[in-house]
């Protein structure tokens, strides 16, 4: 059922904000420094996000009157992550609510209780942590979606819960002695082919289309092209919206088609070769849609990315993300509850703008 939180209820404003005046030149020069460092090298590339992620992390540090206690027990795993919903449960006078937990939601919410906003964050599952949450069948547990990320999630992870990095769940490789992480089957395939770090099964993959070395050297070339189109929609998701168009066309053009065409449309480009295509979105699951719908930028960089990035595994398991995550939304004043179902968001409208009130 809908409802409205007693105290005072929470004003999240879902209207765009009214445009600011522009500043013509330092447009300008913001769009041309995120251009240049959208088109360094990778290492660059890390460096400088390294940098500027190292600053934050000390300004952030370095204000600890504006952060919740994290000495302060938030009580069992279960009660944090399997917190059933009652109306009793609802903190008074939140700031905010969010509505999911899987890890954007949580993320969000995490952020949000380190500036001091207590929030509310609602799910409909028995349990928060969206497909990052485990479950036990036949006595076995069982991963609900993630089973491996990139070595980037340790860093930003202690980011987001602003704790010393022993203090959160470790990211270490994964994989067989040979390098292989994942493994891909094909019909009644008895061997499958398997995926390792450091993109060494790429001279397997050689091996296995003699015929389709000019195609595989150009899915090379278009991947690589995938990888920097990350970069610039990212960068592009820190601009205001009015900067984004101008943005984009400052873009080369065999970025955007990374962006605009799906991965079944780059590779008939390149071959006819169904089995050498099949192959080459063989980790598609990973970006949660198939081949035919998910952009080249999320199958080209995935299967590539994993391999050259190094595919990792948190320590404790998924599950122990929204353990880390749940604790600093509760030790704000806030609560993360479950079995949370949300039918509609009651909003109003005054002097023009529209705010959320329950």
């Amino acid at each position: 059922e809908t409802w409205i939180p007693s105290g005072n209820p929470a004003m999240v404003d879902v209207s765009p904000s009214p445009p600011s005046r522009i500043n013509y030149p330092l447009a300008i020069a913001a769009l041309l420094v995120i251009g240049v460092i959208s088109i360094l090298p990778s290492f660059l590339y890390r460096a400088i996000f390294l940098v500027i992620a190292s600053l934050v992390f000390a300004w952030v540090s370095h204000h600890p009157a504006r952060l919740p206690n994290y000495t302060k027990k938030a009580g069992s795993k279960k009660s944090t992550i399997h917190d059933r919903f009652r109306m009793d449960k609802v903190p008074e006078g939140l700031d905010c609510i969010v509505i999911g937990s899987g890890m954007g939601g949580l993320t969000c919410g995490a952020i949000l209780a380190r500036t001091g906003k207590r929030v509310l964050v609602l799910e409909q599952h028995t349990v928060a942590g969206g497909s990052t949450h485990s479950f036990d069948f036949k006595g076995y547990r069982f991963d609900s979606g993630l089973h491996y990320t990139v070595p980037w999630s340790g860093p930003l992870f202690t980011l987001t819960c602003l704790r010393p990095p022993d203090k959160v769940p470790q990211f270490r490789l994964m994989g067989m002695d040979d390098g292989t992480f994942d493994r891909i089957f094909l019909g009644d395939d008895k061997e499958p082919f398997d995926v390792k770090h450091g993109e060494t099964h790429l001279k397997k993959l050689y091996e296995m289309f003699p015929e389709e070395k000019k195609a595989i050297d150009e899915f090379l070339r278009m991947s690589d092209a995938a990888m920097a189109a990350v970069k610039f929609f990212v960068f592009s998701k820190l601009l205001p919206l009015w900067m984004q168009p101008y943005f984009w066309k400052l873009v080369p053009t065999r970025y955007k088609e990374a962006l605009n065409s799906t991965a079944v449309e780059c590779l008939k480009k390149v071959t006819t070769n169904k089995r050498l295509s099949s192959i080459l979105c063989g980790l598609w699951i990973d970006t949660g849609a198939r081949p035919d719908l998910a952009s080249f930028m999320l199958t080209g960089s995935v299967f590539r990315g994993l391999a050259l990035e190094g595919a990792c595994y948190p320590s404790g398991g998924p599950e122990s993300l929204p353990e880390a995550l749940t604790p600093i939304i509760t030790a704000a004043g806030g609560r993360v509850l479950t079995r949370a179902l949300v039918n509609r968001i009651i909003t109003t409208t005054e002097g023009g703008k529209t705010r959320a009130i329950g």
